[in-house]
């Protein structure tokens, strides 16, 4: 492929989230607008891959703001996610982050804002949340996928 690009995709969405696949480990760097972080997201009923607009991760119930939790039923990130059972977050995923992709799985179309944090007071948590070690109970291992 000598580094040319092959697809259907030819733009980035800063509203969408992307599974970018490599041959080897590597750091991708985007160039660009930061997303407004007031950006409204249009959520159709079912499952939708989008970003997270802010820099610093932000706790789920920060994150999401209390009109909009009633209408998610989950939310799925690289290992981790959130069920909400009655209107309580049953998690493995303590928060968003930017620069992360998260499946939203909401029960009726629907708008949201994210609530966030962008300034360096936030660090503690993104430090927390990016040397969280997940382990599984024997029985219950799995494989990420993007199939």
């Amino acid at each position: 492929m000598n580094g040319n690009w092959m697809g259907s995709l030819s733009a980035i969405d800063p509203k969408s989230g992307y599974w970018i696949m490599g041959v080897k480990y590597d750091v991708l760097l985007l160039m660009g607008t930061p997303t407004p972080r007031d950006t409204e997201y249009t959520l159709d009923a079912g499952a939708n891959l989008i970003s997270y607009p802010f820099r610093y991760a932000t706790v789920l119930a920060g994150a999401i703001p209390i009109d909009a939790k009633t209408s998610i039923s989950g939310i799925i990130g690289e290992g981790v996610a959130a069920n909400n059972m009655n209107d309580n977050w049953m998690i493995s995923l303590n928060g968003l982050e930017g620069s992360y992709g998260y499946w939203l799985l909401v029960k009726e179309d629907m708008e949201i804002t994210f609530k966030g944090c962008n300034e360096q007071a936030c660090v503690s948590l993104s430090r927390q949340q990016s040397q969280k070690i997940i382990t599984n109970p024997k029985g219950y291992e799995f494989a990420q996928s993007t199939q």
